[in-house]
């Protein structure tokens, strides 16, 4: 429906600071070359407090692909005409379809990094990413991957990176196999990872993918709860004060 020569997307939690659609602007019109620009972003949480600042990684397109990894965040905005190659998102993808379309847009140019917090990505019990995700979503990690290379436009140079892709994308499938209790599933996702690219199991990565599908629910609870009674505790001081006055 949009008719600009820039377009981007906003998840309905996520945040846009101010100058982000400027910058995103600029930062292409100074880089003819490039298709995509992105930005750092702000984790917050339910109450738009921020938890921690996002440094997007450098765009790497033979990394992405290989190791699963998604620079751009919220605060991405993209050029028409490389969406008109690239074609619409996937709807059949629910988890990560971002993922899966910027595998496609790369493939007709370079990403920008504009290293500047621009944008915010909320965290919530209810949101997509942080939400207990279903076993189909589960699986997306490997459906993406399979699908893309199955397609004939691949670049050759990437083509050899299929079975450190598909590892990379089991070990993706595994956390989330984990979050939602599917224990016995997860480690069949880890066990094909192995298999597919053993070093690639025991990479640093790895070893934090993991610990975020043990850890990272339990700590944004336990820091949000936190917050809630430091609020509670502060509210109750004022309320005092107003009450002796």
């Amino acid at each position: 429906m949009s008719r600009g020569d820039i377009l981007g997307y906003l998840s309905a939690d996520d945040l846009l600071l101010p100058r982000a659609v400027s910058e995103a602007v600029r930062c292409l019109n100074e880089n003819p070359d490039a298709v995509l620009a992105y930005c750092d972003f702000n984790l917050i949480d339910p109450n738009s407090s921020v938890v921690r600042r996002v440094r997007a990684p450098a765009f790497d397109y033979r990394e992405m692909v290989a190791k699963f990894v998604c620079p751009p965040g919220p605060g991405a905005f993209f050029r028409r005409s490389a969406f008109e190659k690239a074609g619409a998102w996937n709807a059949k993808f629910h988890q990560m379809l971002d993922y899966e379309y910027w595998l496609r847009l790369g493939m007709h140019g370079r990403f920008v990094r504009i290293p500047e917090v621009l944008a915010a990505f909320r965290v919530h019990p209810g949101s997509q990413t942080f939400g207990v995700a279903g076993h189909i979503r589960s699986e997306e990690p490997v459906s993406i991957i399979n699908s893309y290379f199955e397609r004939s436009d691949v670049p050759d140079s990437v083509k050899p990176l299929r079975g450190q892709a598909l590892s990379a994308a089991y070990l993706v499938s595994a956390q989330l196999l984990f979050r939602v209790g599917s224990y016995g599933a997860g480690l069949g996702a880890l066990w094909r990872a192995f298999r597919l690219k053993p070093r690639n199991f025991f990479s640093l990565r790895s070893m934090r993918i993991l610990l975020n599908a043990i850890f990272n629910k339990l700590g944004h609870r336990i820091l949000w709860n936190a917050r809630r009674v430091v609020q509670a505790r502060s509210d109750n001081k004022i309320g005092a004060k107003s009450g002796q006055k």
